[in-house]
Formats: structure tokens, sequence, C-alpha cells
């Protein structure tokens, strides 16, 4: 095992997941960690995480105040970013979050900063890309020590799609889920329910069903509602819908919301920021999950709701053999039209399926919570 003093994330210093990586790290392996961030400008409403590391290198990525405050043009941001990493001090380990072609041009120059470089893909970074950029991803993957997907089937469309052959320094290994933390401390306190559901706006003796997680076409919103309108006459009288959709497409969440309008049925939209803590009292009130996307290689919000005892009812084509191999227990459908009677079913059955799903809580913690993640990373970074 290798000392480890310091460590440098290229990164968001506002995004939860490397702000809550850096905290539970620094827990369980005090260490100095820096960030080199590439967001030129503060988001107003992202949670802010910057306190989590002991430096953020912010390179000079607008123009000069008083000036017309666009961005600099892609040559002279790149100069400035690389000004900048020829001022860092020298790390132990650089750790690449969240991969893409941009960062790949980096990668050459970090490789001279540090002792151990990691990159880890998180999804989309595999998923989305096509072209030009997986070629500047593989390029800068050269320069990489190891290299960390967040599932198994992640890592297998990376070998395929990218044609590269498998080898010792690609590892799965996956990111906690604060969220988790948050629910736990709401279950030991026996939060009340009922109370939680009236500040979030949601009629307090209603059974909630949430619809899919954020608002893009892929989360079959509008399939979702016509399943449920088709066997309205199944469905409990106090069912009442949740519809997160805070993130993703303006334009399509107005669809949406049109058509709930038209449906009659008692519903909820979420679609303003809401933090950690909010999205914690949310998964706590609901009490079934529906998540039937295209595709998904790792939910977290699938995993939290599973943790606080939502019924999960989602798609048997969807990669979650991870929570299955441990035993992980939900409702599956093999096509959108046998949702809603499925849904049905599972309303009918609801008290005997909570019961019988309730070994999924300890499964996901142990699976998915940074008490337990954390360990995987530090083994990592030593070995």
């Amino acid at each position: 095992m290798k000392a480890i003093r310091n460590i440098l994330f290229l990164g968001d210093p506002y995004s939860g997941y490397e702000g809550f990586f850096a905290k539970h790290l620094r827990a369980k392996h005090p260490v100095r960690i820096d960030m080199l961030s590439l967001i030129r400008e503060k988001p107003l409403t992202w949670q802010e995480h910057e306190d989590y590391f002991d430096t953020v290198h912010f390179p000079n990525l607008v123009n000069a105040r008083g000036s017309a405050q666009h961005k600099k043009s892609t040559l002279a941001r790149y100069g400035e970013i690389l000004r900048t990493i020829r001022e860092l001090p020298d790390y132990d380990v650089c750790h690449v979050q969240m991969f893409s072609s941009h960062k790949a041009l980096l990668l050459p120059f970090l490789r001279k900063k540090c002792r151990k470089l990691l990159v880890s893909f998180w999804g989309s970074d595999v998923n989305k890309t096509k072209g030009m950029a997986i070629a500047l991803q593989k390029f800068g993957l050269g320069y990489a020590d190891l290299v960390t997907f967040q599932t198994e089937v992640l890592k297998e469309t990376f070998l395929r799609k990218y044609a590269v052959a498998d080898e010792p320094r690609l590892r799965t290994v996956h990111l906690g889920l604060y969220v988790l933390t948050l629910l736990r401390e709401l279950i030991v306190q026996q939060a009340d329910r009922q109370e939680i559901r009236q500040s979030l706006g949601i009629p307090a003796d209603s059974i909630c069903v949430t619809c899919g997680t954020y608002a893009v076409p892929d989360q079959n919103h509008q399939t979702i509602i016509e399943q449920i309108e088709g066997n309205r006459h199944r469905l409990p009288a106090n069912l009442h819908l949740l519809f997160p959709m805070t993130y993703g497409d303006p334009g399509y969440r107005a669809t949406v919301v049109e058509r709930l309008r038209q449906s009659g049925l008692s519903f909820t939209v979420y679609d303003t920021f809401l933090s950690d803590e909010q999205i914690a009292r949310l998964w706590y009130a609901s009490d079934i999950l529906v998540q039937v996307l295209n595709k998904d290689a790792f939910s977290g919000a699938t995993q939290e709701c599973l943790y606080v005892g939502n019924i999960v009812i989602t798609g048997s084509w969807l990669s979650y053999n991870i929570l299955k191999d441990r035993g992980v227990r939900f409702v599956e459908v093999d096509d959108l039209t046998q949702l809603g009677d499925r849904l049905a079913l599972t309303l009918d059955n609801m008290a005997q399926l909570k019961r019988e799903f309730a070994a999924n809580s300890d499964i996901i913690w142990q699976l998915s919570s940074w008490e337990h993640v954390i360990n995987n990373w530090v083994e990592l970074y030593t070995e």
C-alpha cells in the first residue's frame, strides 16, 4: 500500500457526487484534496460543495468584466487551463471525473503532475459519445494508469464501442449515493410521512406513485400516463402521481404537464431545483417508483427508492443485474403495454410486497452507501 498525501480532482466542484466523494474520502483517509474546475461560472441553483476541497483552482475561462462576458475562444480557454495546470503542485493522484473529449486533451499535461492518473467514466460519457470524440478519449486514455466504470455493463459497452481489449487497468468501481445517508436519518428519526407529504404539496392520505425521475422522452412519461388511464377503474381513488422533472427538456416537460391536465388524474410535477434533502423527503413520501426508461446503467434514484421501501416497477430490458445478483427484488414488465396491469396488481398486493422486499434496504446500503463504497476507492488509490 502506497502512502497518499494529496489528490487532485479534475471535474466540477459543485457536483454532489464529487463533493461527497471528497468528504467521505477525507473521513476515511485523511488527505489533501484539491479540485481543478472546468466550470466557468458558479451555478446559481446547485448545492455548494466547494468547502469539501482544500483548494479549488478556477482557470479564467470568461472574458474580463466590462466586456462582452462571453466565453473565451476554445484555443484561449485551453491556454488558460494549461497555464493553471503548469502552476499546480505535484500530486500523488490525479482523478479525472466524468470523462469527455475536451478533458482527454489535458491528460498529457496532468500526467506530468502526478504519480498515478485515474479516469472515471460515469455513464453518458460512454453511451452518448461518438465519432471524433471517441478517438480523442482513446488518445487521452493512453496516459491513464487506471480507468474505472460504474458497472460491468458500462465497461462492456466501452469495450465494444471503443473497439479495445479488456486489460487489468480497466476496473469496475462505482460512486456512492449521499441521498442514502439522508434517507437513513429519516428512517432512524421515524419521520412522519404524512407531514412530509404535506410539506411537498402531496395529499397526506394518498398512495403515491413516482413516475420517472427527470424530463426526457426516454422516460416514457406519456405511455405511463396512458397505461394508468387505461386501468383507472382498477386503481384506488386516492392514487396520486409524482413527476420529478427538475432536470431535462422544458419543452418536453410542458407537453407532459398538459397531458396530465387532460387526464384528470391527481398529480404533482416538480419543475424547480430540489436539494438532496428535498429529494430524500420525496422518495420517503413515495410508495411506488415506476422506472421504465429505455436505457439505464445503474440508476441512483432507483436504488434510493428501493432503500427507503418503495416498490419499484421497471423494465426487464434494463441492466439491473448488479442489483439482481445481490438479491434485490422489484417488479418487472417485459413491455410497456403491461405497465397498467402490473401497477394495478402491485397496488392490490402492496402490503405483502413491501414485506417480501424488505431486505432490499440492507442490500442497497451495503452496495451504494458512501460508508461502504469509499473503501474501494481508497484501495484503488493506494495499491
